[in-house]
């Protein structure tokens, strides 16, 4: 209990038979850089972040994959 590895092997996302997560290999790398380091440079910008956010639920989210309800509210 509490621990969040499938039990089979299996992760099953947004499927009311899920279990847990898997372990994977794997990797993603998005570069950030200034905008006005990147038209310094002449980089080609692909897009511009006018923001961000950060929430975290602790232990009263929904499920691994969803927020509570009060922490969206």
């Amino acid at each position: 209990e509490g621990n969040i590895s499938s039990p089979d092997g299996h992760c099953r996302a947004f499927d009311a038979n899920a279990q847990g997560t898997i372990t994977g290999s794997g990797v993603g790398i998005v570069l950030l850089k200034r905008l006005e380091d990147a038209l310094e440079d002449g980089d080609t910008i692909h897009a511009v972040i006018r923001g961000t956010s950060i929430n975290n639920d602790g232990s009263f989210k929904v499920g691994y994959t969803a927020p509570s309800v009060d922490g969206q509210a």
